[in-house]
């Protein structure tokens, strides 16, 4: 896993008023997503790339949120067909191994960040 392009912001709204303007923007994270996929095409190594799912803390929609169940269905189906679709559209392989909880999404950022 790379560190931090690998959090994914769950906002609604766009961000930047520019578009192309990457903003700081203080998030609590709800969870994180454990993932196994190649590197290139398939067939290459495959590789531990677990995705951070945070939201930001100043927020309408997420304001309740803590958690990835807080999400809901609908949304938690999206983010999951997105990853995989995405990768895969790449022409890698790509296997969702399951959940991590906050707190475990927070041990595996402390663990990764330098």
């Amino acid at each position: 896993m790379r560190w931090p392009e690998a959090a994914v912001v769950a906002h609604i709204t766009r961000i930047s008023p520019a578009g192309d303007v990457i903003p700081l923007v203080e998030c609590r994270v709800l969870g994180a997503y454990k993932v196994r996929m190649s590197l290139e095409g398939r067939g290459s190594r495959i590789v531990r790339n677990d995705r951070i799912i945070a939201v930001p803390k100043k927020t309408l929609r997420g304001t309740r949120w803590r958690s990835l169940r807080d999400l809901g269905r609908p949304l938690i189906d999206e983010i999951e067909a997105f990853f995989e679709t995405y990768v895969e559209r790449q022409g890698r392989t790509f296997e969702l191994l399951g959940t991590l909880g906050r707190r475990s999404a927070h041990a595996l950022i402390r663990r990764l960040t330098p």
